[in-house]
């Protein structure tokens, strides 16, 4: 017996050395054949369970295996002790048929008494693989037995059970991985397939290895054509751009992206189309480059569509322009009237106040053209600002001069609070004046009769800040963030009426100026406050310093030589008449070629020439003019109802020394005509 015990203790400790193996292949037989486990006589003290009876080694129950028995004769069960540490029983319970199928987890007890019975049955191995609840723990356990028999008849069976709880694990855990993978690797092929992007991989030689089935479609070939083809083969005129980008990336390992590419294919044959195409190395393990992998997007409706928006954006401008210019065209022989009567009215109550409302309301309707136009062209990024060292508190009082009609015709006392020095700023003063004559303007339209408007002028932290305050009907909570954006306007507190753009370009040019603007308002009829922030150019001491008023235009006696070309005969008669009781001698044409052959008799000190006109126009005159020995010293005014930066370009290239925008001021233009004669 001690015999049968050590051989028995040597082969169950042989199983601490089997585990691994046995983790990695399931098939595999038990270290210790089942037929190898004797019967055991009733006094052996390996079967016998009691206080007394001795138990496993240490070797035995570190290989987590227990022995079983069964007598078939007489259905004795026998259990070793290490099999019940490895299920988890007491000694005390009687080994049986009731009590083994009683410890295996009720979801498999119908599975192993079936397989149990398959194996008597079949006088076979049985191999059995169920799982155990050990102190509230799911365990894994493997027992093979083998039935022996005795002149053909099952007389015994003798086995061994282990744990094989880590081998299941790591099999659920190879499984899950396996699954994971498995759908992961589905979600790549679904998404490589249905992508709404093209995708394909190149080898070296920029041959499709693989290709999916909207780059096909984009191509205009099956993807099955595509492999093994190279790009030239299927696209020569795609390849003639992409070749040497692809093959810098081969070369490099360096990826591309946003490359835009142009060409036709196939699918739409005689239509240019254009791509966005990335193209990233593809590497071995050795980290070798071995192909290219593509994304390519199709941006042929986009860029269409781009296309069309910048041609609507072009359409809109020229429309804005001309239907400028078709409204400048009217308001010059309006304007020129007005200052003809205001000249003549002189002394007459009645004329004086007809004429300044007529000019309020007519300098009113160029501010909104202008504006407009201004608007579209910082859009579109076509305004240029003409910076110098300018005193923002003479563009200021120049605004207020530009303002003063509407705010007298308002009744509003307005209070300016200069810096004790002058501050000096980098900025167009006409873009500049036209930022503060917009927010006085708005003052006092939102402001009403008899209100108050602060201007102050203060230097903070290196900027120079303007505050433009007033009393009025004020900016409503839900207004207030969004009241310099474009055709916002609130005509709900006041008659004032407007198009929602003259803050919207406030900001803008605030912006290009590099500076920032603020509303601040407590609510309806709190008033408002609108805060201007423009850099400093310099400290106010070195500003006060440099400040110089500027020299008066020297004047000439008597009237000048003025030929007017005007295709507009009721804007030229204007001017004429206006010119005429100011004391000048004028000529009046209504065409280029009419200039050309009266100017060389009536030999001009000054030409005001139009420049849409027919047949010739004044671009075109002037050059011509030019080119004459009586030309050749005449100052050249363009007078036009065009004002676009490309227009003013061609008007100094064609020799013009001012570009006046219809309707002109008189004023601007008196001090034209009162400058010295001699022009270079």
């Amino acid at each position: 017996m001690a015999a049968r015990l050590d051989a028995l203790e040597a082969r169950v400790a042989a199983l601490e050395r089997e585990r691994a193996a046995l983790r990695h292949r399931p098939e595999s037989p038990s270290p210790v054949s089942p037929a190898d486990v004797p019967l055991p006589a009733d006094d052996d003290p390996f079967w016998v369970v009691g206080e007394d009876a001795p138990l496993l080694t240490p070797a035995r129950r570190r290989a987590c295996a227990g022995a079983w028995a069964i007598d078939l004769a007489d259905q004795r069960w026998f259990w070793s002790a290490s099999y019940y540490d490895l299920f988890g029983l007491p000694r005390s319970i009687k080994p049986s048929h009731e009590h083994w199928i009683a410890s295996i987890h009720p979801d498999d007890r119908a599975r192993v008494e079936a397989e149990y019975r398959h194996a008597l049955a079949a006088d076979g191995l049985q191999h059995i693989e169920f799982r155990i609840l050990r102190n509230g723990e799911v365990r894994w356990l493997h027992s093979e037995g083998r039935v022996l028999l005795d002149a053909g008849r099952p007389v015994r069976v003798t086995g061994i059970v282990w744990d094989v709880t880590e081998r299941k694990q790591a099999e659920d855990a190879a499984r899950a991985a396996e699954r994971l993978a498995q759908q992961r690797l589905t979600e790549l092929e679904n998404l490589y397939r249905n992508a709404p992007v093209g995708l394909c991989l190149l080898d070296r030689d920029l041959r499709y290895l693989r290709i999916n089935e909207r780059l096909a479609e984009i191509n205009g070939f099956p993807a099955a054509a595509h492999l093994g083809k190279t790009l030239r083969e299927l696209l020569p005129t795609v390849a003639d751009a992409t070749e040497p980008l692809l093959r810098e990336v081969i070369a490099t390992g360096r990826p591309l992206y946003n490359q835009e590419a142009l060409g036709e294919t196939p699918s739409r044959p005689g239509v240019e189309r254009s791509w966005q195409t990335h193209a990233l190395p593809v590497r071995d393990v050795e980290g070798d480059i071995t192909g290219i992998s593509i994304v390519v997007e199709e941006t042929t409706e986009r860029r269409q569509a781009e296309l069309a928006l910048r041609e609507s954006a072009r359409r809109k401008d020229d429309f804005l322009a001309a239907l400028a210019h078709e409204l400048r065209n009217p308001l010059a022989p309006l304007g020129t009237g007005l200052d003809i009567m205001a000249e003549q009215g002189r002394g007459l109550p009645w004329a004086e106040q007809t004429v300044e409302k007529m000019q309020r309301q007519l300098s009113q309707l160029v501010r909104l053209v202008d504006d407009l136009l201004d608007v579209s062209r910082i859009d579109r990024g076509r305004i240029e600002l003409r910076r110098e060292q300018v005193a923002i508190a003479e563009v200021l009082e120049q605004a207020v001069d530009t303002s003063r009609p509407l705010l007298d015709a308002r009744r509003h006392r307005l209070t300016l609070e200069l810096p004790p020095a002058p501050l000096l700023v980098d900025a167009d003063p006409v873009r500049l004046g036209q930022v503060f004559t917009n927010l006085l303007t708005n003052a006092a339209h939102y402001t009403k009769p008899d209100g108050v408007l602060v201007v102050r002028i203060n230097a903070v932290a290196g900027e120079c800040v303007v505050r433009i305050e007033d009393n009025g009907v004020g900016i409503a909570p839900e207004l207030l963030p969004r009241i310099f954006e474009r055709f916002v306007s609130d005509h709900s507190q006041t008659d004032a009426r407007g198009l929602g753009i003259g803050l919207h370009l406030v900001r803008c040019l605030v912006h290009l100026h590099g500076g920032q603007v603020e509303a601040h308002s407590d609510g309806p009829g709190r008033g408002s406050t609108f805060v201007v922030r423009l850099p400093c150019l310099v400290d106010a001491e070195v500003c006060e310093q440099r400040h110089v008023p500027p020299a008066p235009v020297p004047a000439s006696g008597g009237g000048r030589r003025v030929l007017i070309v005007d295709d507009n005969r009721d804007a030229a008669d204007c001017l004429d008449l206006m010119l005429r009781f100011r004391g000048h001698n004028t000529r009046v044409v209504y065409d280029g070629f009419s200039a050309l052959r009266v100017g060389a008799d009536f030999r001009p000190d000054v030409a005001l020439i139009d420049i849409g006109m027919p047949e010739i126009d004044g671009c075109e005159t002037a050059e011509r003019l030019r080119a004459t020995d009586w030309g050749r010293h005449v100052l050249l005014i363009a007078v036009t109802g065009w004002s676009q930066d490309e227009v003013r370009a061609r008007t100094r290239a064609a020799g013009f020394h001012h570009h006046l925008v219809k309707p002109v001021a008189a004023a601007v233009l008196g001090e034209l005509l009162a400058a010295p004669a001699t022009v270079p």
